[in-house]
């Protein structure tokens, strides 16, 4: 059996989204369904999805874990540093600085160098949490659809 949803959760409050990917969730586990999702939505996607599809134009552009779409797609990830007192250090020439505080500082920088610039900010500034992420999914597949329109 295969369910079709066209953005099953499109107009909805936040509690009722979550209820609908709840039973979503519920239904798949214990019917053993296949559901075939589109959405905007990438909550739904995150929470639903175990395998990914981008489209774009009636090409297959990516197919396989939402993971992997990072992987494949993000050249970056961001250095997110707090520091123990305010600090007027300049972390500019380490990658993308996209907030900076006297008490932190949140950097993209080139998964290349995330070792590197992480040394840097710890040298130079009192830190008491340091935190590596990999860029939102909404920014990575923006990304990937803002190159594709260029």
């Amino acid at each position: 059996r295969v369910l079709f949803l066209d953005e099953p959760t499109i107009g909805l409050d936040v509690v009722s989204q979550k209820t609908v990917r709840e039973f979503l969730k519920q239904h798949n586990a214990t019917s053993q369904t296949t559901i075939l999702l589109t959405s905007h939505y990438m909550q739904d996607i995150e929470e639903l999805c175990e395998r990914v599809i981008l489209i774009d134009h009636g090409c297959v552009m990516f197919d396989g874990a939402l993971e992997g779409i990072v992987e494949q797609f993000s050249g970056s990830k961001i250095i997110d540093a707090k520091f123990s007192r305010p600090t007027d250090a300049d972390f500019s020439c380490m990658g993308s600085v996209l907030e900076k505080t006297p008490d932190s500082v949140k950097i993209e920088v080139p998964r290349a160098r995330v070792a590197e610039v992480c040394r840097f900010v710890l040298d130079r500034a009192p830190v008491a949490d340091l935190t590596v992420a990999e860029l939102p999914i909404e920014d990575v597949i923006r990304t990937v659809f803002g190159k594709k329109q260029s």
